[in-house]
C-alpha cells in the first residue's frame, strides 16, 4: 500500500513538473514559428522582387521558390505582397503588376513577363 502511494505522489510530481516545462517552452516554440514565417514571407517576395526587376523593359524569366508553409500572394496595380501567418511584406513598384492571388507552399515555380509596360507574373506548382 504504502510503494502505491509512494508511486501516486512520484507521477504527480513528475507530470506537475512536465506540465510547467512545456508552459514555460511555449514563447520560445511561438518565437521559432514567427521567425520561420518572417522567413519564408521574406523568401517567396525577395525572389519576385529580383524576378519584376530582371524583366523591366522587355523579356520574361523565371524562377523557383521553397516555402515550407502557406504563403498567399497578391499583386495588383503596383503592389506586391506575401503573407505568411502573422508576418506580411509589401513592395512597391513604380510600374504596373498585373493582377495575381495564389497560395504558395512547397517548391514553386514563378515566371514573369514584360507585357505592354506592365509586368505580369505566373505561379506553378
Amino acid at each position: 500500500m504504502n510503494q502505491t502511494i509512494s508511486y501516486a505522489i512520484i507521477c504527480a510530481i513528475s507530470m506537475v513538473s512536465l506540465l510547467a516545462s512545456l508552459h514555460g517552452i511555449k514563447p520560445f516554440v511561438s518565437d521559432i514559428e514567427r521567425k520561420i514565417q518572417a522567413e519564408c514571407a521574406l523568401s517567396v517576395s525577395g525572389t519576385i522582387s529580383n524576378l519584376i526587376n530582371s524583366v523591366v523593359g522587355g523579356g520574361s524569366v523565371e524562377g523557383i521558390v521553397f516555402t515550407p508553409l502557406h504563403v498567399k500572394v497578391s499583386a495588383g496595380e503596383n503592389v506586391v505582397s506575401a503573407i505568411c501567418g502573422d508576418f506580411k511584406t509589401k513592395l512597391e513598384f513604380p510600374f504596373e503588376i498585373s493582377p495575381l492571388n495564389a497560395s504558395l507552399k512547397g517548391l514553386v515555380r514563378i515566371k514573369a513577363f514584360w507585357v505592354e509596360d506592365k509586368v505580369t507574373l505566373v505561379v506553378e506548382g
